[in-house]
């Protein structure tokens, strides 16, 4: 916990080191799978893509750039991210999960809303 900000017998939080800590986590994570890829001849594109065929994809990077690839297999993984509900003010006054820990700043008193488990972690860490 002292890692990530919390000082147990004061019962204070570093919000700074936290986030700190956790983007740290994070790079050092999606560089670590990076090298296993790598290591196993995997190629990785983080691009949106469609199926020509069975065997073939069209891939679009985040310039524009399309590719077309042929493989006898390819690995999907899609990932999720959070989204903005469709009602007026959402994006000026919302931040979403995968940008909090982006806030030079503890946000203060919060309302989360999420059904998932997202949602409760961010409402433990926020009120403490």
């Amino acid at each position: 916990a002292q890692q990530y900000g919390w000082s147990i017998g004061e019962r204070s939080h570093d919000w700074h080191s936290m986030v700190e800590k956790i983007q740290n986590h994070i790079k050092s994570q999606n560089f670590k799978i990076r090298i296993d890829l790598r290591e196993k001849n995997v190629k990785y594109l983080n691009e949106r893509a469609s199926f020509v065929d069975a065997n073939t994809v069209k891939g679009v990077n985040k310039r524009g750039t399309e590719q077309t690839i042929t493989a006898d297999k390819f690995v999907l993984a899609m990932g999720g991210r959070p989204n903005y509900p469709d009602v007026p003010g959402a994006r000026e006054n919302a931040i979403t999960s995968d940008d909090i820990f982006s806030l030079k700043y503890h946000p203060g008193k919060t309302l989360c809303v999420g059904a998932s488990y997202i949602s409760l972690e961010c409402a433990g860490f926020l009120h403490g």
